[in-house]
């Protein structure tokens, strides 16, 4: 029984690491969305929102932002949602505003951005 203090120890720090883990390296994809629903989310963020003022997507938009083309590779869906609905909560210092928009809007836009991959 000496090697169960090891063990026990090993056991400890695993569940140290995860606990500590940061939400945002533990990845989920949201399901896919249908081709209305894509296109739904690209004439909201062409359209209705401010996005394309500040952020590129498909070669169009501003510069001032980080390109929003591939963002799922770079971010995960949760980390996007923390963006999209309290920038400041999330990146404190960002120049992001908060953009008020209905919960349905802000669920289609997080999805449609999180399977933004090359």
């Amino acid at each position: 029984m000496k090697d169960g203090g090891g063990r026990w120890r090993a056991i400890v720090t695993v569940l140290l690491i995860l606990e500590v883990a940061p939400a945002d390296a533990q990845q989920s994809t949201p399901a896919p969305l249908t081709a209305f629903s894509r296109a739904k989310a690209e004439r909201l963020i062409r359209d209705r929102l401010p996005c394309l003022g500040c952020h590129r997507l498909d070669g169009e938009g501003g510069v001032i932002g980080p390109d929003l083309t591939a963002v799922g590779d770079r971010r995960s869906a949760q980390f996007i949602r923390r963006m999209v609905s309290d920038p400041q909560g999330a990146l404190p210092g960002t120049l992001m505003p908060r953009t008020p928009m209905p919960d349905d809007w802000r669920d289609l836009i997080v999805r449609y951005l999180a399977q933004r991959r090359t």
